[in-house]
């Protein structure tokens, strides 16, 4: 269990899962759709948004350490997560999830 800063209690059953193996069929409907370009309802939205913020609030983020000579990529990395994390509670459209993902590969991180 994981309680962020807005006080959502949100459960882990492990490691991130990607989306095809979440069992929610919404859920994979919803991803579908993003990703083939087709128009997403509120509850599609919703969806996506509730995936990413199990995917980046899991605490296996945290324990992610980078090897060698990669002390500012480590910082980086700690850094993009802090502010995903914080930007996926403000995700309300298409074009949040798409500013979401672009932050996200950015710092090696691709949930879809």
């Amino acid at each position: 269990m994981f309680i962020p800063d807005d006080g959502e209690t949100v459960y882990f059953a492990g490691p991130a899962k990607y989306w095809q193996y979440e069992p929610d069929p919404q859920l994979g409907r919803a991803v579908t759709r993003y990703l083939t370009a087709e128009s997403l309802s509120l509850e599609d939205i919703r969806q996506i948004t509730l995936y990413l913020k199990r995917w980046i609030l899991c605490p296996a983020w945290d324990r992610f350490q980078l090897r060698g000579s990669a002390q500012g990529k480590q910082f980086r990395l700690h850094q993009g997560l802090r502010d995903l994390r914080f930007a996926v509670r403000h995700i309300y459209t298409r074009r949040d999830i798409e500013e979401w993902r672009e932050t996200a590969t950015a710092i090696g991180i691709d949930p879809f």
